[in-house]
């Protein structure tokens, strides 16, 4: 699920995940309406109309069950629909047994530590974070980041976000040494891959700001503040709701 604030990608969710497995259809004659609820849900969420949109998903997923086999893509696409569109909606309970049923089909179909099923695990640790779950969702990001550093050429967003959970988490269970040494990583790492024009490297910097800010150090929280404000005016614009949340914390910074 892509999202302004790179804390949430799964993000979380930030993203469907879409298992590539063969397809294995139980029963035909309910894919119109399976199709029909599905094809609802995503015009209702991308018109702000979440309540409706969960709706339809959860029709379709009671469909799915009856349809479609446990190997089939479409399956599992309607799983993280609903995942997706519980975490949007802040309902993380609802959304921590879809996203751990994801987990599992990724790690069963692929291997436990293949992409897909770390991708799953990052975004079932976006929900644990989210549920105050902070152990459950360190370990599931420790175990990410674990796989990223083990593999060579893993997506510079992919690692860049899980730095950022993980330091959050770190800020959050009282390991601010930690939660700075992550984040850090992730300046580094975002100026040697993407540049200072990139969101990533806005969020990052505001990021550590809150991490200096609740430590009481105000003219290093500042300094990243306003270095991610203009980069997110330049990279996203100045009416975007991550501009506007750096804008505030600048402001309301003593």
């Amino acid at each position: 699920m892509p999202s302004y604030n790179i804390r949430y990608r799964a993000a979380l969710v930030p993203a469907i995940i879409i298992l590539a497995l063969s397809a294995c259809v139980n029963s035909e004659k309910d894919l119109p309406a399976w199709q029909e609820s599905m094809d609802k849900a995503a015009v209702y969420s991308k018109h702000g109309q979440g309540e409706m949109a969960v709706q339809e998903a959860g029709k379709a997923l009671k469909l799915a069950r009856k349809i479609f086999r446990s190997g089939d893509i479409r399956l599992a696409g309607n799983v993280g629909l609903l995942a997706k569109l519980y975490y949007d909606r802040g309902d993380f309970s609802a959304a921590e047994p879809l996203a751990g049923e994801v987990f599992s089909l990724a790690a069963k179909s692929y291997g436990e530590t293949s992409a897909q099923a770390m991708t799953a695990l990052n975004n079932l640790g976006a929900v644990y974070q989210k549920e105050g779950k902070l152990e459950a969702a360190q370990k599931a990001f420790e175990t990410t980041l674990s796989y990223y550093d083990k593999t060579p050429g893993a997506d510079i967003s992919d690692v860049v976000a899980t730095l950022n959970n993980l330091a959050k988490v770190c800020h959050q269970r009282k390991d601010p040494a930690r939660a700075e040494a992550l984040f850090k990583r992730a300046v580094d790492l975002c100026g040697g891959s993407f540049g200072h024009g990139n969101p990533n490297m806005a969020i990052t910097l505001s990021n550590l700001g809150d991490l200096y800010r609740d430590l009481d150090r105000p003219a290093e929280a500042r300094a990243r503040y306003k270095t991610a404000l203009a980069l997110a005016e330049k990279a996203l614009g100045p009416a975007h709701p991550f501009t506007i949340q750096v804008r505030e914390s600048l402001k309301k910074l003593k």
